[in-house]
């Protein structure tokens, strides 16, 4: 039975967000998994505000989502 380090942390970054910090090989990070779990921590925060962000600005414009998308 493999065990595994406990780890206090409870997000959990998925497979492919830890792509972008994996080594050509596939087995090792490229920097450290603090690291890797606050960059991907910022990036759902930019992602949640854009969201709330374009839902705004498609009710007040009526237009399509491609346009909002495009004037983001």
């Amino acid at each position: 039975m493999l065990r595994f380090p406990m780890d206090d942390n409870q997000i959990e970054v998925p497979p492919s967000f830890l792509a972008l910090f994996t080594s050509p090989s596939g087995y090792r990070l490229t920097q450290p998994m603090p690291f890797v779990r606050e960059r991907y921590e910022l990036c759902e925060d930019l992602a949640q505000m854009l969201t709330e962000q374009a839902s705004t600005a498609l009710f007040k414009t009526g237009g399509s989502e491609r346009d909002v998308l495009a004037s983001l």
